[in-house]
Order: structure tokens, then sequence, then C-alpha cells
């Protein structure tokens, strides 16, 4: 495969697998607000952009034997413990801002008080 086609794909491969996850979490939205239609619609809408990443995905020659799979998560798992420690995380669960070491007694972005970080 050409780097240039590779690149594309990837790219493509990307682009559809946040919009999988972004109409999911709007679905989420709709469902919480009492929009059960709305969210219907964006899960299939979800599932339709998962079926394109998927495509593009195969492709790109990334999805292998299951052992195979299990080995490429397990690397990079590994790799997020072993060279990404960054310490302990805090999140805030309201807006997400995130914060290494110590947590603010409120959140800067959407002044929730300092228990509602939760620590990774």
């Amino acid at each position: 495969m050409r780097k240039m086609t590779e690149a594309n794909l990837n790219t493509a491969y990307s682009g559809e697998s946040m919009a999988h996850m972004r109409y999911n979490i709007y679905a989420d939205v709709a469902e919480a607000e009492g929009k059960p239609n709305i969210a219907r619609l964006f899960r299939s809408i979800s599932f339709a952009e998962k079926v394109h990443a998927t495509n593009h995905y195969r492709e790109i020659g990334a999805i292998r034997s299951t052992v195979d799979n299990l080995q490429v998560a397990i690397d990079g798992e590994t790799y997020e413990v072993e060279d990404m420690q960054l310490g302990t995380v805090f999140i805030c669960e309201v807006c997400g801002y995130t914060v290494e070491g110590k947590v603010p007694d409120r959140c800067p972005v959407c002044q929730s008080p300092k228990e509602r970080f939760k620590a990774f």
C-alpha cells in the first residue's frame, strides 16, 4: 500500500471512529433528555460510522486473529502503564477538566467542588 493511501485510510479511520463515539454520546444525551427517537437516530448513525471505521481498519490491515489482537491490546495497555505514567491524575466528573497532582478546591472550568474529581 502506498504511504499516501495508508495515511488517508488512517485519517479516515480516525474520523469515522470519533464520529461513532460522538454520536453515541449524543444518543446518551438525547436519551437522558427523554427524546428516545432522536437517541435512536443518533445510535443508528453511530452504527453506520462504526461500519465505515471497521472497513478502513480492515483495509489498513490492522484486523488480525484474536491472539494477535490480544497481543496488540496488551502491548498498548502496557505502554500506557509503563511509559505514560503521569502520577495521579484527577478528572472533574462534570466537565472533564484534568489536573495532575493537587486537586483545586473548585474546578476552574465549571466551578464544581473538589469532591467531584475522580482520581486515576
